[in-house]
């Protein structure tokens, strides 16, 4: 064979694999990603430079240009909350399902942050982990649109507190990132119980509405109905690390089962010795120990609740430490007895029901 044809096929193979390597590149599978864009302005229509836009629980974010502009590429089909933050300015949350291949153009305006509150704020003692940059504001009004003074605004999970003043109106400062209860409590009133979860250089604002209880009854949330939020609130001050799925991490879930959630934290081989040797079985699918709304102790299937039944869940991982008061609770199921270093993993589960 003569060089000449051997250099041919040469060059014949070359140019071959060339078209055989894109046609491969063609139909390599391309990620389902949606995007979204949009401008940010203020109250007056102006538009807001160095705004931060941060995708919720996905490693994605950008930042608006000096006219306001953004996009943020690579969203995940799905549903998803956007966090659109600036200093000086109240945080807004936008929630929505990213569709493959398909981009979402949105318009966005921020309220500036009024500084401007008498605050009595009362520091539980040990509460210096919760320093941080965020702040959490919001107005409280009555069923007329009237302002609510004097209404006990808790904190929980920051051990602080404090009251409306006249115009209804509370702010806490300097937390750190993480997930709180609001807890809002005024004598004739129902109580409100509201649970967000905050990043760093976060100021939200919210506004509340308190209704009226029927004449005679003593449900104001003060007393022996406060205990779990009470509990919730210590439990909290002395976190060490333990799991905890706030708003923001659960919505993305959207009606997924807290089985397939949370099943990362169960620990199947506990409960198999245990109820092996008290009732001959190692079956475990049938219960998990949950404590719901921190008030009721039930041995009840994680998969019978949906991420979406859910705003907060507190995780004990098996023989993870835990206090008496949980011990007392989850003790009265045979199931889940055990003590504070010996036991089972346990979920406290809060409800959107929870009042």
């Amino acid at each position: 064979m003569s060089s000449r044809l051997i250099a041919a096929l040469g060059l014949a193979l070359a140019i071959a694999g060339t078209f055989g390597t894109h046609q491969l590149d063609a139909q390599t599978p391309v990620a389902a990603t949606s995007t979204l864009s949009g401008t940010v302005h203020d109250a007056t229509g102006a538009a807001l430079a160095d705004v931060t836009i941060t995708l919720v629980g996905e490693p994605l974010s950008t930042r608006a240009d000096s006219i306001g502009r953004f996009t943020l590429r690579d969203v995940p089909a799905g549903r998803h909350t956007a966090l659109v933050r600036r200093i000086g300015f109240q945080s807004v949350e936008y929630r929505w399902t990213a569709q493959s291949g398909r981009a979402l153009q949105v318009d966005v305006a921020m309220m500036p942050v009024t500084r401007q509150l008498d605050r009595v704020v009362v520091e539980a003692p040990g509460n210096s982990r919760r320093r941080g940059t965020s702040s959490i504001g919001g107005s409280v009004r009555d069923s007329t649109g009237a302002p609510v003074p004097n209404a006990d605004v808790r904190l929980l999970g920051a051990g602080l507190s404090t009251i409306t003043d006249s115009s209804g109106s509370f702010q806490f400062e300097s937390l750190a990132a993480g997930s709180y209860m609001v807890r809002i409590r005024r004598h004739g009133l129902r109580p409100i119980t509201h649970v967000m979860q905050i990043v760093d250089d976060d100021n939200r604002s919210i506004a509340f509405k308190m209704f009226g209880l029927p004449r005679g009854s003593n449900a104001s949330g003060y007393g022996s109905a406060d205990a779990p939020f009470d509990a919730f609130d210590h439990r909290m001050l002395g976190e060490s690390g333990r799991p905890l799925l706030g708003p923001g991490d659960l919505f993305r879930y959207d009606r997924a089962s807290l089985e397939f959630v949370l099943q990362q934290y169960r620990d199947p081989a506990f409960n198999i010795s245990r109820r092996s040797a008290e009732q001959g079985t190692g079956s475990t699918d049938d219960g998990d120990c949950l404590l719901l709304d921190g008030r009721r102790a039930v041995y009840q299937p994680l998969r019978s609740f949906s991420a979406n039944d859910v705003q907060l869940v507190e995780v004990f991982r098996p023989n993870a430490f835990v206090d008496e008061t949980m011990v007392s609770q989850m003790d009265l199921l045979r199931e889940c007895r055990g003590s504070a270093m010996h036991h089972p993993a346990y979920f406290v589960l809060w409800t959107r029901s929870v009042h």
